[in-house]
């Protein structure tokens, strides 16, 4: 019973280390005392692999309130964050991006433009 205790603080300990080292398994690994081949074991197991995609959402969530803060600020790259968010999320209302290019094949050109869309 000893054992599994140690087991699941090394893991909490793994989760800790792991996600305030910016999800750097190296770090992780080293802070927890174990080697990367368990790190990559215990990700099949279903608690410890939902721990760890609940601290990688939970990431997620901090920078895309990082990003709406950037976004909604009068500073620099408010613009560039405001555009990164309406061509995320606005598709919608037409903020896709586009690619344009020219092609010439024995003097005649052609404009291909390739829209990105979600399906």
């Amino acid at each position: 019973m000893e054992q599994m205790s140690t087991i699941s603080q090394k893991k909490q300990l793994f989760v800790d280390a792991y996600t305030k080292n910016n999800f750097n398994v190296s770090k992780g690994c080293k802070i927890s005392g174990i080697p990367r081949t368990t790190y990559y074991r215990w990700r099949k197991q279903q608690k410890f692999n939902e721990q760890i995609n609940d601290a990688v959402e939970h990431k997620k969530d901090l920078i895309e309130d990082a990003l709406f803060d950037s976004a909604m600020s009068d500073g620099k790259g408010a613009v560039t964050a405001q555009m990164f968010l309406a061509k995320t999320l606005c598709k919608d209302r037409g903020y896709i991006e586009k690619q344009e290019s020219e092609i010439t094949h024995k003097g005649e050109g052609i404009k291909l433009i390739i829209n990105q869309k979600d399906e």
